[in-house]
């Protein structure tokens, strides 16, 4: 377990989800937008969102469950559609803090080009030791404002959290698990904390679900 959660985490059979978004025509034609472009989801991510939602509902045994999502328009709906399936009339919250890494000169670009102007960007993206996106957030500074965020992830009750591939990759540094080459859409990272507060145990595993992972999986 990290060095960021035990203090937050205090409440019996807790489950915290954190998502990746559903995908964006953007990501579909394998275009990276980061925290600059700010687009919808495309009809596939709409449909891939109202099928994931029923596969979560069993994961809190009819717990009040918590949705939360950056502030950014796909995460945003990709949590609303969850919601009205787990748990109908739930609120979302936002935070920009769980908003998607600022990748400077990367924005707009398809993978293919960014993997032929930028090899060594990429190849360090790819293995998880990039240390900035060109013209754009550090990893520290992205793991510095995910941190802060971090209390409203894991805040003594069952949570649903939509947010990006980037913080994704910052959670999985702060907690310990190891990196991931990519992060399929709606899959991420699940926790189970059970026990007493004066003896917590926790598990963090990687998540997915069958019907997520039978679909073609495109771009950032």
């Amino acid at each position: 377990m990290g060095p960021y959660c035990r203090r937050w985490v205090c409440h019996m059979n807790l489950v915290s989800l954190i998502l990746r978004h559903a995908p964006t025509q953007m990501n579909m034609d394998r275009i990276w937008q980061g925290g600059e472009i700010d687009s919808p989801l495309c009809a596939e991510g709409v449909a891939a969102s109202k099928l994931t939602a029923p596969e979560l509902h069993p994961i809190f045994n009819e717990e009040r469950v918590k949705f939360q999502a950056s502030s950014m328009l796909r995460a945003v709906q990709t949590a609303e559609i969850l919601a009205e399936g787990i748990q109908r009339g739930s609120q979302i919250t936002t935070s920009a803090l769980l908003s998607e890494a600022r990748i400077g000169e990367l924005s707009g670009l398809e993978e293919s080009e960014i993997k032929r102007r930028f090899p060594t960007h990429y190849a360090e993206w790819r293995i998880g030791s990039l240390l900035s996106y060109p013209g754009g957030e550090s990893a520290e500074a992205i793991i510095s404002r995910v941190a802060m965020a971090l209390p409203s992830v894991f805040n003594n009750r069952a949570t649903v959290t939509v947010t990006h591939e980037a913080i994704l990759r910052a959670i999985r540094r702060i907690v310990g698990l190891p990196p991931l080459a990519s992060q399929s859409h709606l899959s991420g990272i699940i926790c189970r904390v059970s026990g007493e507060t004066s003896g917590l145990s926790s598990v963090w595993q990687n998540f997915g679900l069958p019907c997520a992972s039978n679909r073609p999986q495109p771009g950032r």
